[in-house]
């Protein structure tokens, strides 16, 4: 806790010198302890910050105790969101061990119940690298959309300590530059193929069989329609075996 409290130092306050009650530092330390004991409101933070608010101790001395829900919304919305972007970042990359050796699985997800008009436009799409084993959020990227992961995927590698780390990217990321960018910062990766990717797809396949790898390992994703079929050709056997 003393090193994202340290790192956080650095995102300013814009609230009246003098008329503060509740430090920021104090305010960032009880939200985070909130999201991580799975907080996803202000309401619930409030009330797991006073649940654990002789632990917190252990770290600030929480004079005035925890603030209301109110008060950590109105601290939050004063906060440069890019500033805190960083910082957290930064935080989280200094925990080098948490992605060492494990597979982080970079994805772009829609925000639920971010849209701004019936149509579904201007909802919030976020790009996420999410250290499986450590169930942890390790970076994020705001992007316009789908069609823009391409692009924001290098920015949010720049952001994450990854070394030792398995990336792993769907086939919109299967791209030579961003393959190429987690190869300089000494991570593997395991990226997706589409049969529009033909080219790649065949020298892939190719290159797994001169290496005598079982074919279990040459993954091949099934048409949908084929999915279909077999599906209901499994619940027709079904029916005759029962009837």
């Amino acid at each position: 806790m003393m090193s994202f409290l340290e790192h956080m130092r650095e995102v300013p306050d814009h609230r009246v010198a003098g008329m503060v009650i509740y430090p920021l530092n104090e305010v960032l330390l009880a939200t985070l302890v909130g999201v991580l004991c799975g907080a996803d409101d202000w309401d619930t933070i409030e009330l797991l910050s006073r649940e654990y608010l002789p632990w917190l101790k252990r770290f600030l001395p929480f004079k005035c105790g925890v603030p209301q829900a109110q008060t950590f919304r109105k601290v939050f919305r004063l906060l440069p969101p890019k500033v805190l972007e960083q910082r957290f970042a930064a935080w989280v990359s200094s925990l080098r061990e948490v992605v060492r050796g494990v597979v982080v699985a970079i994805d772009g997800k829609t925000l639920r119940g971010s849209k701004q008009s019936a149509d579904g436009s201007g909802a919030l799409h976020l790009l996420s690298g999410y250290a499986c084993e450590a169930g942890l959020v390790i970076g994020q990227r705001a992007v316009d959309g789908k069609s823009n992961e391409i692009k924001a995927i290098p920015e949010l590698l720049d952001m994450l300590a990854i070394k030792s780390a398995i990336i792993s990217i769907d086939a919109m990321g299967t791209q030579k530059a961003i393959a190429g960018k987690i190869a300089a910062q000494e991570a593997d990766y395991v990226l997706a193929l589409k049969g529009n990717q033909a080219p790649c797809t065949m020298t892939s396949k190719g290159s797994l069989k001169t290496r005598n790898w079982p074919e279990a390992a040459i993954f091949t994703k099934q048409p949908a329609r084929d999915m279909a079929a077999s599906r209901n050709e499994r619940a027709a056997r079904r029916t005759s075996s029962t009837g």
